[in-house]
């Protein structure tokens, strides 16, 4: 009885002192800011299965040194107040997409940084969002550390708030979803197919977003083979203009079929001549 009350303490103590992350960033209407670049053309791809995309732009917030500029990975939802030094990590490639809403501290803090933890438990970039206000800002201080540190990941922002919540409808167009939010032991038993999809270049499999982050000043091609973005092309749901367009999908199978039946009706007319 004893230990296991010791046992108890000594978790609370490791929790407390541990520490939730913090998040060096708030949420700003100020899309004028130093920081932001807004004719930037950095963009979130993101990918499910079967053959579904969606494209819009984002904003470079902090790139690491010696980043080529492009990151590849499960997007899962990232809050500070759930992620702890204590949180176990992962070797499945995933990005984090924090909310900057709540939990943010633009000051000094003795609890640790939500992109340094993230980096530490696998994770490969981070996308920063706010859904009440147009977009987020780093802690200028932070900033400056985070960009001349050979380490940590390459920090990402929404570029609206109307952006933001269309990133974030995409979590509803997966099927059976198993990865919305960061969970060490889902990310595991996903490994072989995540890692199997980076390499095809479209996933594999259900319940998940595949996810391309690509800066503006990037030194690599995010989708090297032309064929492989949405997996042989097919897109449900593309939108680079950040203007929500859900049907694109649609539209595509609608002209496919279009030019099929016109083809139909020609080779009709030249055997008809014949």
């Amino acid at each position: 009885m004893k230990s296991a009350f010791l046992l108890f303490l000594l978790a609370y103590w490791l929790d407390f002192v541990a520490g939730n992350a913090y998040i060096p960033a708030s949420p700003s209407n100020d899309t004028s800011a130093g920081q932001l670049n807004s004719t930037e053309t950095s963009q979130i791809t993101m990918q499910w299965f079967s053959h579904g995309s969606y494209a819009n732009h984002i904003m470079t917030g902090s790139r690491r040194q010696g980043s080529t500029g492009i990151s590849k990975g499960v997007f899962v939802h990232l809050f500070a107040d759930k992620f702890t030094p204590t949180t176990e990590g992962t070797n499945t490639p995933w990005i984090a997409f924090i909310p900057c809403d709540a939990n943010s501290n633009s000051g000094p803090s003795t609890e640790p940084d939500i992109f340094t933890l993230a980096q530490s438990k696998g994770a490969v970039s981070a996308v920063l969002y706010s859904l009440d206000s147009e977009t987020c800002l780093l802690d200028p201080a932070f900033e400056v550390s985070h960009f001349t540190s050979p380490d940590g990941i390459d920090i990402f922002l929404s570029s609206s708030s109307s952006a933001a919540h269309l990133i974030q409808y995409q979590f509803g167009q997966l099927d059976s979803p198993r990865l919305l939010e960061y969970d060490s032991a889902l990310l595991n038993s996903s490994f072989d197919d995540v890692t199997k999809s980076i390499q095809e270049g479209y996933p594999i499999s259900a319940g998940y977003l595949l996810t391309t982050l690509e800066a503006w000043n990037a030194t690599e091609d995010a989708f090297p083979d032309p064929g492989a973005q949405g997996g042989g092309g097919n897109s449900n749901s593309t939108d680079t203009g950040g203007n929500g367009n859900q049907g694109s999908g649609a539209l595509s199978v609608r002209l496919d079929i279009m030019s099929h039946g016109l083809a139909f009706v020609f080779l009709g007319i030249v055997a008809a001549v014949n």
